[in-house]
């Protein structure tokens, strides 16, 4: 029986949140996950929606593709854990860290942390 999305359990949407956050940082499609775990593309995004439980055997997978711990996918805290990432999420967050990690340099990658946390700090005196 499918479970109506209000009822979604905090920590399988939890977990759903995080599979989409590595997910996406990593690159991977809902299509591309599902066919390298063996799961349908539909299925990814209930896991995702928090609309079912990701079981464990399936967790252990995505950890090792994704190159997380399984712990990744949970956390002590899950409501403000599910704020963060919802955050994370955004567009251009998403975009920050796909250009960061495509940095190879490591002198770049060292001046563009720089930048934004001279930003960060820049935006708090505001």
């Amino acid at each position: 029986m499918d479970k109506n999305p209000t009822d979604a359990n905090p920590i399988d949407k939890t977990a759903g949140e995080r599979l989409k956050l590595r997910r996406t940082l990593m690159g991977y499609s809902q299509k591309q996950l599902g066919e390298a775990v063996g799961v349908s593309r539909l299925k990814i995004g209930q896991f995702e929606a928090g609309k079912r439980s990701i079981p464990a055997s399936l967790l252990y997978k995505f950890s090792d593709l994704l190159k997380v711990d399984i712990a990744f996918f949970f956390h002590e805290d899950t409501a403000s854990t599910c704020t963060r990432t919802r955050d994370i999420l955004s567009h251009e967050a998403l975009s920050l860290m796909r250009d960061y990690r495509a940095l190879d340099n490591p002198e770049v990658r060292t001046a563009f942390a720089r930048m934004m946390e001279r930003a960060a700090q820049l935006n708090k005196s505001n």
